[in-house]
């Protein structure tokens, strides 16, 4: 889960590690509901048994990105097996259209 304003992005990094007893393949799919809010650097990899990586994940929202919650999955595909990522990404409302202010300019009198 992230939370960002329009126009901000983030990158993180997941764990992957081969538990199966024999080399894999696996790679890391954005469903549609956040595919284009989410990729995914090196979106393949093949690790030996008990092998592990990192995989960058990165999150970006656009200016004009309406405020609200994406929730999604990011697919492990491997052989004939899916895996599924839970992720959210919560927009949030811009800081300016959040916070009402006035200034009222006081001037002494004479």
């Amino acid at each position: 889960s992230v939370d960002l304003l329009p126009g901000e992005s983030v990158n993180t990094t997941v764990e992957l590690r081969n538990t199966f007893n024999q080399t894999r393949e696996f790679t890391l799919v954005p469903d549609s509901t956040i595919a284009p809010y989410v990729s995914v650097n090196n979106q393949t990899v093949e690790l030996a048994p008990g092998e592990s990586t990192r995989v960058t994940v990165s999150a970006v929202t656009y200016r004009s990105t309406i405020p609200g919650l994406r929730s999604g999955t990011i697919d492990i595909v491997t052989d004939d097996e899916v895996s599924e990522l839970p992720t959210k990404i919560r927009v949030l409302r811009p800081i300016d259209e959040a916070i009402s202010t006035s200034t009222t300019l006081i001037r002494p009198t004479v």
